[in-house]
């Protein structure tokens, strides 16, 4: 029996190139109008996270969901069968518009996976890229050289979950390795709690050439979520401070592993955080929506969307610097003794035997529970229980030995905050800074993302 085959031929509309690129100039600029409306008062910033948390977060869901998302624009270069070896992921390609393109002459391709993003001023002052794979390193760093770029921020480890994320660019520790046509020289690496900063030296072989360039890689960034707002919060001032002692404020290279997800939520911190000190107001999605005009997909998922929000409102709480426990501690003392000499001496005189006779020692940060002896439930539930531990009957000059065991020997702490001592004359003094805001301060080689608020009462 000869089996029969029926085709069926069937008519549709079909929309030419210019129609489609209408539509999207047109959903473009419906979320362009809707996301004018959505600047918010840094002083208000907090209560809009508080009504956006509500009914599960659904504030960030909608506002989110509305920004225009997808392929926006044309990316003909990217998908060029020369060109599709360079890139990462297979769907993620630069916008011909605002790609950046190899200048020198003797580049067989002017490509390379990476487009300028525009400040909210329209300058450019970015570069977001892709983390660089084995066969496009020697792109990487002819792009740095190109741009002049003084600053690059990593958001990835080389592998997450088994899968590589990212090649190794730069080399180890007094090392240096050949790419290309330029030699990258690691002249000195400090290691904090979430990140590494590396002093680089990048030579052109051709010209001698050389060129100072700081990398900024952080490596506590969860593979699955997003990490504490305080920890992104301190990476970005760092990172920020070295900027605004650079010489030539060349444009910041910052990559992930895509170029798209970690990368956009910081391109916005620092962004947004810059205009809200002169303006005095953000508007997170109106940008959101500007750097995926200039590269596709900037920022995914509502947790990195939300950490925008929750990383403003720490940075413009109050000022913050990394430090290592070891000019914690000299602060500590010197800051002490001079608050202090003069009270001490007058306690003295009364009572020599004076001791502390309450301490506490209280353990978590921002709205995360880190007590060990909770479980995952409770910590997810109790968003204001604290671990607390009490040291009854404490001398005042085991105050300083306390602070070191705590820095020394309980290795579960990150940042530590508002460290205060209330004397019975009610004198609250400052360990941090002798500014009356206290400090937040970053501390090296410790790993677990705590808080420590230490209150004494004599």
């Amino acid at each position: 029996m000869q089996t029969k085959y029926i085709i069926i031929l069937m008519k549709t509309e079909s929309k030419d190139i210019h129609s489609y690129t209408n539509e999207t100039a047109n959903l473009q600029e419906e979320a362009k109008t809707i996301n004018k409306n959505q600047k918010i008062s840094v002083a208000d910033l907090w209560k809009t996270i508080e009504e956006m948390c509500e009914d599960n977060g659904s504030g960030f869901k909608a506002e989110y969901e509305k920004i225009s998302k997808g392929e926006l624009h044309s990316c003909d270069a990217g998908k060029r069968d020369e060109n599709k070896t360079k890139n990462r992921y297979k769907s993620t390609f630069p916008y011909d518009h605002s790609r950046v393109k190899f200048r020198m002459t003797d580049m067989k391709s002017d490509y390379i996976n990476a487009n300028y993003i525009k400040d909210i001023s329209g300058e450019q002052r970015y570069i977001a890229t892709q983390g660089p794979k084995k066969k496009t390193v020697a792109d990487f760093w002819t792009m740095i050289w190109q741009e002049s770029i003084e600053i690059i921020v990593c958001l990835t480890n080389l592998k997450e979950e088994k899968k590589e994320k990212c090649a190794q660019y730069w080399p180890n520790c007094n090392d240096k390795v050949q790419s290309g046509n330029f030699t990258i020289r690691n002249l000195e690496e400090k290691t904090y709690s979430n990140y590494i900063k590396r002093h680089l030296k990048l030579q052109n072989t051709i010209g001698k050439e050389e060129k100072d360039v700081w990398m900024f890689h952080y490596t506590q960034w969860p593979d699955h979520g997003v990490p504490e707002a305080i920890n992104l919060v301190v990476f970005h001032r760092h990172v920020q401070r070295v900027f605004d002692e650079s010489v030539e404020k060349s444009k910041i290279a910052v990559h992930c592993s895509a170029g798209l997800g970690r990368t956009g939520t910081f391109i916005a911190l620092d962004a947004l955080y810059r205009h809200g000190l002169e303006s005095g107001s953000v508007n997170v999605s109106e940008y959101v929506t500007q750097m995926r005009d200039d590269r596709m997909n900037m920022v995914q998922g509502e947790d990195q969307y939300k950490m925008i929000y929750t990383a403003l409102y720490e940075s413009f709480r109050g000022h913050l610097r990394p430090v290592t426990d070891k000019l914690f501690l000299s602060d500590h003392q010197t800051l002490n003794s001079k608050h202090q000499e003069d009270e001490i001496k007058k306690e003295q005189e009364a009572d020599d035997f004076k001791t502390v006779s309450y301490l506490r020692i209280t353990v978590g940060l921002s709205s995360v529970i880190r007590d060990k002896n909770n479980t995952k439930e409770q910590q997810s539930s109790n968003h204001s229980k604290y671990s607390t531990i009490k040291l009854k009957n404490l001398h005042r000059t085991m105050l300083h030995l306390i602070l070191h065991q705590l820095l020394c020997q309980l290795r579960n702490i990150d940042v530590m905050c508002s460290l205060t001592m209330v004397n019975r004359f009610t004198t609250t003094l400052s360990f941090f800074s002798h500014s009356r805001n206290p400090m937040v301060l970053s501390v090296p080689s410790i790993h677990l993302r705590t808080s420590v608020k230490i209150s004494c009462i004599l």
